[in-house]
């Protein structure tokens, strides 16, 4: 028999800290957005204006998945709806429930939430376009009765190693004209950090080069470095003229698996070239330091998109949950005119504002039985 315990406040789920961090290195597919530590980084900065669900699925004492949702509002042609999603906004490539089988974590999540009426729609977006984990999460829908629509969501590049010499050409190219267009006194110098360990060389060069970002991502991305490292999982590029950076790249890997989490913005041509060459040596390196894959999210795709990479889709999984008008009417145009394109991620400046206590809560879920024995309360904004 499995047990879930939903959990509304982000400090209830230290305890499971531990156990969290063991399921998603023992992962091969896993990504450091998946990690406690990220959801710790990306709650502190982005969670003012959401709620949190994460159900921790315990098989006996011990935990055996996590399913991190959030509770937000986001705006339709038919007005404000409530939506529960991954808490990835964007930030990532994909997303998945995180365990050693999805549909053993997403059925009792499912199940879990079938009393609820605190939200109106439940979208699993980010979700990779594979067809093994798509069939199980639609086999946890149907086992929990969750009926859903399947559809595209968002684009990402990627660059695989066995392409290595198909997209290497046009990367070099591109290599040879910057650097060549430079003057000696501003020739660029790559220096990349991958660590073992969170360590005192990759926060000093942090700390140099962390001005690059926007002022209102910087807390966050701190966080996400940290975290990263200390998990072993941390890949932090730069590209220097001298004592000065030019350009900056954030990313995690793991698995065999790279991905970019931030890129610092241009502010001026030079450093748009400096980025473009700062991405050429990364993608350049994939075969000498062991990854297989380099991948970046739609927001990221204009800075590749030169290079002939391999362009695939994220998919999502919609229920419509409340019989209220408007969500039929969403359904209905969904059904007619398609998904709309993904809204464009809006950076919000962090507020003081706490979030609501709400006890933590444990639901026992039978195969046999077809309900919670209890649900959770309503939920206002």
């Amino acid at each position: 028999m499995y047990q879930v315990v939903p959990i509304t406040e982000f400090e209830h789920l230290e305890p499971y800290r531990e156990a969290w961090t063991r399921l998603v290195k023992e992962d091969p597919r896993a990504q450091f957005t998946q990690s406690y530590e990220w959801l710790e980084s990306y709650w502190k900065a982005f969670g003012h204006d959401k709620f949190l669900e994460c159900h921790v699925v315990m098989f006996g004492d011990e935990p055996v998945g996590f399913a991190p949702f959030v509770l937000k509002k986001v705006s339709t042609r038919l007005g404000p709806v409530r939506l529960m999603t991954w808490p990835l906004d964007s930030w990532g490539v994909g997303y998945r429930p995180i365990g050693r089988n999805v549909t053993s974590t997403l059925f009792p999540a499912f199940r879990a939430l079938q009393g609820s009426n605190d939200f109106d729609i439940l979208d699993l977006r980010y979700l990779p376009e594979d067809p093994g984990l798509r069939d199980r999460c639609v086999s946890a829908c149907r086992l929990a009765r969750v009926p859903v629509n399947a559809s595209r969501w968002q684009r990402y590049a990627s660059f695989s190693a066995d392409c290595f010499n198909h997209w290497s050409i046009y990367v070099s190219r591109d290599l040879e004209i910057i650097e060549h267009s430079r003057q000696k006194s501003e020739r660029l110098e790559f220096v990349r950090l991958r660590p073992d360990a969170a360590c005192t060389e990759v926060m000093e060069l942090w700390h140099r080069v962390v001005h690059l970002f926007d002022e209102s991502l910087r807390s966050y991305l701190t966080g996400c470095v940290q975290g990263a490292a200390k998990l072993g999982m941390l890949d932090l590029a730069v590209a220097m003229v001298g004592d000065r950076a030019e350009s900056v790249v954030v990313g995690h890997h793991h698995g065999s698996q790279y991905e970019v989490l931030a890129i610092s913005p241009p502010s001026h041509a030079s450093q748009q070239a400096s980025r473009s060459w700062l991405l050429g040596r990364i993608i350049l390196e994939l075969p000498w330091i062991g990854d297989e894959i380099a991948l970046f999210r739609q927001e990221y795709v204009p800075c590749v998109a030169n290079w002939s990479p391999s362009i695939a889709w994220t998919m999502r999984l919609t229920n419509f949950r409340t019989p209220r008008l408007k969500t039929r009417l969403l359904h209905l145009s969904r059904k007619m005119f398609g998904p709309p394109p993904p809204a464009k991620r809006r950076h919000i400046p962090h507020s003081a504002g706490g979030q609501p206590h709400t006890s933590l809560r444990l639901l026992e879920l039978d195969s046999a039985s077809d309900e919670p024995t209890s649900t959770r309360p309503h939920a206002s904004f």
